[in-house]
């Protein structure tokens, strides 16, 4: 995903987003001056769907490398965002 990328102190939604696993990072909790929200304005954004095990992936991996043909290692989507 790419998109603009701005800070917010919003202290209601991060208590609405809190979980425990933040503690992890943030000692304080929310009371953590270093504790902010990263707000992404999503432009575009692509995957890849490989449907297969570790196994498979690799070599359909290998043999999209050795042959070129990408359409071996799963579908691609690409999405542009509306504004």
């Amino acid at each position: 995903m790419s998109g603009t990328a701005h800070i917010e102190y919003d202290r209601a939604k991060m208590e609405e987003l809190y979980t425990p696993w933040v503690k992890f990072w943030h000692s304080q909790g929310l009371d953590d001056p270093d504790a902010a929200l990263l707000c992404v304005e999503i432009e575009k954004a692509e995957y890849w769907a490989a449907p297969y095990g570790a196994v498979r992936r690799t070599v359909a991996l290998t043999k999209a490398l050795t042959t070129g043909d990408k359409r071996v290692i799963g579908d691609n989507e690409r999405s542009q965002c509306d504004p």
